[in-house]
C-alpha cells in the first residue's frame, strides 16, 4: 500500500464523500397540482402487496439507482409510479434533506405535476389522493414523540473499551407529526417533509 502524501492527494482530491457505515439513500418528489380552486398536495397510498410499509401514505419516490443523481432517482420513480410523461414534470427546486435515524437519508424535490391522466402502477401504488395545500396551513399536525434508545447485547466488551456497565449510550427523540385528511392518515417523514415545506412557506423558518 502506498502511503506516500502524493498517493493521498491523488486518491481524495476528486472522491465524492459518502458515508461512514451502512446507509441508504432515497428521493422523492413533492408534487403540486394546480386545480380551479387552488394548489394541491398529490399523495400515494402504497399497495398492501408491498413489503415495506405497505398501504401507507407516500410521496412518489423510492431508493436511488446506481450512478443516479438524488434529481433524477425521484423524476424516475415518479414517471413509473405515476404513468406519465418527463414533460409532465415541472421540478421547482431541492428542498430539506430528511436525515432517518434508520440510516436513512431522504431528498426531496418540489414539482409540479401537469397532469392528471395518471396510469398508476398498481403493484407499487394503490390509489393516488390529493389535499388542498391550503388545509397544511390551515391545521397543525399533531405531534407525537418517540425515544430512539440504543440497546447493547448482553456480552457488549465493556472492558475492552475501559469503560463501566453502567455506559451511558446516547439517546435521542424523534418527532412523528400526524395529519388525518378524511380517511387518510398522512403521517412520518412523510408528514414531516409536509410541515417543514408549510413552516418555510409561513415564514416560521428559513
Amino acid at each position: 500500500m502506498d502511503l506516500s502524501l502524493d498517493n493521498i492527494i491523488q486518491k481524495y482530491t476528486h472522491r465524492k464523500p459518502g458515508y461512514v457505515g451502512f446507509h441508504k439513500e432515497f428521493s422523492v418528489l413533492m408534487p403540486l397540482v394546480e386545480k380551479e380552486d387552488g394548489l394541491h398536495v398529490l399523495f400515494e397510498l402504497r399497495s398492501p402487496k408491498l413489503d415495506a410499509q405497505p398501504g401507507e401514505v407516500c410521496f412518489p419516490g423510492g431508493a436511488m439507482e446506481n450512478g443516479e443523481t438524488p434529481l433524477q432517482g425521484a423524476v424516475r420513480e415518479t414517471i413509473e409510479e405515476l404513468g406519465i410523461q418527463r414533460e409532465d414534470i415541472r421540478v421547482i427546486n431541492k428542498l430539506d434533506t430528511l436525515a432517518s435515524h434508520g440510516n436513512l437519508s431522504i431528498y426531496c424535490y418540489l414539482g409540479l405535476i401537469t397532469t392528471e391522466d395518471f396510469k398508476i402502477n398498481a403493484d407499487e401504488v394503490a390509489e393516488v389522493f390529493m389535499v388542498p395545500l391550503q388545509f397544511f396551513v390551515e391545521n397543525e399536525p399533531e405531534i407525537e414523540w418517540v425515544d430512539i434508545v440504543q440497546v447493547p447485547p448482553d456480552d457488549f466488551p465493556y472492558e475492552k473499551v475501559n469503560s463501566p456497565k453502567a455506559y451511558e449510550w446516547r439517546t435521542g427523540r424523534v418527532d412523528v407529526p400526524i395529519y388525518m385528511y378524511g380517511k387518510y392518515p398522512i403521517w412520518g417523514l412523510t408528514a414531516r417533509m409536509v410541515h417543514n415545506f408549510v413552516e418555510i412557506l409561513q415564514g416560521k423558518k428559513e
